[in-house]
């Protein structure tokens, strides 16, 4: 078996209210530091991107049908545009689960959302087989534990 080398890559970006230049600011200097790894490497993101991506098809092979959002957010088109621009695949939205596996966040007010993602290189997206929200785990969060199976 062949040795493979990943970049795991944790990001919290901010909420969907904060103005553009806060949001700007976040994603030039993720940019940045995405253009600095190795481009060898597998490169998987895992992050909390506080979006909402919709199910349209303008947007494949970016998204897949699978999230729950009709609409996309700001903070959904940004991370489109930069998954598109780094030629990543956005496999949150890719596995077909029940909706009660795809959240990845409750409000207090028992509101969900599916806004943690898991992007990875789309010329290797096929190496993650399986990507869901796993429920009951207290981790201390308003979030959900998300688990990827390679």
């Amino acid at each position: 078996m062949k040795s493979r080398q990943y970049d795991l890559i944790n990001v919290h970006s901010s909420t969907e209210n904060k103005d553009d230049k806060v949001k700007n600011e976040f994603y030039n200097e993720f940019k940045g530091m995405f253009d600095k790894l190795c481009k060898y490497h597998m490169k998987i993101i895992l992050a909390d991107f506080k979006t909402k991506v919709e199910q349209e098809d303008i947007f494949r092979p970016t998204i897949g049908k699978y999230n729950l959002n009709n609409e996309s957010n700001d903070n959904g088109i940004r991370l489109i545009s930069f998954a598109t621009s780094k030629n990543l695949a956005v496999k949150s939205t890719i596995f077909q689960h029940k909706d009660i596996h795809k959240y990845t966040w409750t409000s207090h007010d028992t509101m969900r959302n599916q806004i943690d993602h898991i992007l990875v290189d789309r010329h290797r997206h096929t190496s993650i087989i399986d990507v869901t929200t796993v429920r009951g785990v207290d981790c201390n969060s308003d979030h959900h534990l998300v688990k990827i199976r390679f």
